[in-house]
């Protein structure tokens, strides 16, 4: 096992694609930059490490999670994948399983570290699907992104303040 990369601070693991490498934004706009710059208005001890991957399906993103988890010590994960899955023509079963599958490694790899598993809203097909296996695995779900696939500045700002209501207080409550 390779040795993981620990940062000062406790990490925030932001794995998946979309919103989270947000591949037509500048960095600055990218979720972990955004929530980073939260964090450390706050003095907050953490640090966001982006491990975002554009265009990927859920299949590519579990593939690359073993590598993720061998190179960080995680505190925190966010996980955004699934949604490249519909535009693939990838049955939805098939996307369960492999999201079930990404959430089981990770629970076994860190027991203890929270997942926010970043979601559709509800009453969409993968919002349906997310709302489940959030269900059927006890792990958090932050309902943020919109529907329309367009990844723009306005829409970013939106998956940030989501994410920020949640995470802000997990962070606070940890330090």
């Amino acid at each position: 096992m390779a040795n993981k990369e620990k940062t000062a601070d406790g990490t925030i693991l932001f794995f998946g694609h979309g919103y989270i490498a947000a591949p037509n934004l500048p960095e600055k706009h990218t979720l972990s930059e955004q929530i980073q710059t939260m964090v450390d208005s706050l003095a907050l001890p953490y640090t966001c490490v982006q491990a975002g991957i554009s265009g990927e399906t859920s299949l590519d993103s579990k593939r690359r999670l073993e590598w993720a988890m061998e190179s960080y010590e995680v505190d925190i994960i966010l996980i955004e994948a699934g949604r490249n899955d519909l535009k693939a023509n990838i049955p939805l079963i098939a996307t369960e399983e492999t999201l079930e599958n990404m959430i089981l490694q990770i629970k076994k790899a860190y027991p203890s570290v929270p997942i926010y598993l970043l979601s559709t809203p509800i009453n969409t097909t993968m919002g349906l699907l997310y709302h489940k296996l959030a269900q059927k695995h006890q792990i958090s779900l932050i309902p943020c992104l919109t529907e329309t696939p367009e990844i723009n500045i306005s829409n970013s700002k939106m998956v940030k303040e989501q994410v920020w209501k949640v995470l802000e207080k997990v962070l606070h409550s940890n330090t």
